[in-house]
Order: structure tokens, then sequence, then C-alpha cells
């Protein structure tokens, strides 16, 4: 199921963002989902509630949960389709959680939410300090010219701002 799901949503981010600059996104998702588990758990701890998750966790799962809320929050006007419903892109990782843990109980809640938590964090900004240069994508693709099949570097970047916090004299004006 994991490596549909990828082929899928991969593709389109392949294709969107470059070969390169792909193979770092889930490099960095790979890192990034378990760190935001961690986080979650970590805080859950010092604050002496339960555990989120009573035992281990593998899989790739909740890369592909951080890859398709990066594909969604990139189309935010778009609708997915989740088992023949149209769903507004910006709900479709939650909804599609929602049906996963309907479908198959025993998979990782936790693990997948926190894919989309990955997902958003890198969407919003909050994970800039892993960006790379574009130049350097452009640099190590340059290496790979002899290669064919893979998608140059197009400059569109999934990661956007941080917000920024407003001061108390901004704000919404009556």
């Amino acid at each position: 199921f994991n490596m549909l799901s990828l082929s899928s949503i991969g593709a389109s981010l392949e294709v969107l963002v470059g070969s390169v600059s792909f193979l770092f996104l889930v490099a960095t998702m790979i890192l990034a989902t378990p760190l935001t588990l961690l986080a979650a758990e970590a805080f859950l701890y010092f604050t002496n509630s339960p555990p989120l998750i009573p035992g281990n966790m593998v899989g790739f799962s909740g890369v592909i949960f951080a890859l398709f809320t990066l594909h969604t929050l990139h189309n935010p006007t778009s609708v997915v389709p989740i088992f023949g419903h149209p769903v507004p892109a910006q709900y479709a990782p939650l909804a599609l959680l929602g049906v996963q843990s309907l479908l198959f109980p025993q998979a990782s809640f936790w693990g997948h939410a926190a894919g989309i938590a990955a997902g958003f964090l890198h969407a919003r900004g909050f994970l800039s300090w892993t960006a790379v240069p574009p130049a350097w994508f452009v640099a190590v693709e340059r290496s790979l010219r002899h290669w064919d099949g893979f998608v140059r570097h197009t400059g569109v970047e999934l990661a956007g701002q941080a917000p920024k916090r407003r001061s108390a004299g901004e704000g919404a004006s009556a």
C-alpha cells in the first residue's frame, strides 16, 4: 500500500520540484516525521500524561502522509477523491487518516498524524533550517547529466514562510 501511494504522490511531487529535490524532501520527511512524534511523546512525558504509542513504531507510511500533506497544501483549492468521495484538498490528509484508522485500526494513528504534522510544519516554513540552496540541486543535476529519466529542479519550493507574529498594534481593524 505504501509503495502504491508513493508512486502516485511521489510522481506528482517529483515533477513539481525535480528528482534531486524530491529525494532530499523524502530524506527530510524520513527524519522529521519520527522527530515530530518524539517531540509529542516528550511533551506528554514531561506533563505526566500517558504515552501516545504503547510500543514501538516502524514503517514508511508516516512519510507518505507527510508527502501527501505537502501535495495537498501546495494545491489547496483542488479536490481530492478519497474512496470516491470528493474532499477539499486542505482537509484530505485528515480525512484519509480517519478512513485509514477505520479500515486498519491496528495501524499507527499517531505515526500517521505525526506525518501530517511534519508535512504541515515543512509547508509553513518551520523546517526551513533544513533547506538546501537551489544552486546545490542544479550542481548535483549537472553531475547527473548523463542519466536519463530524472526531472530537473523546477525552482518550485514546497516550504513557505513561517507565520509571522503580529505585534500588539497589528490586527483586524473595526
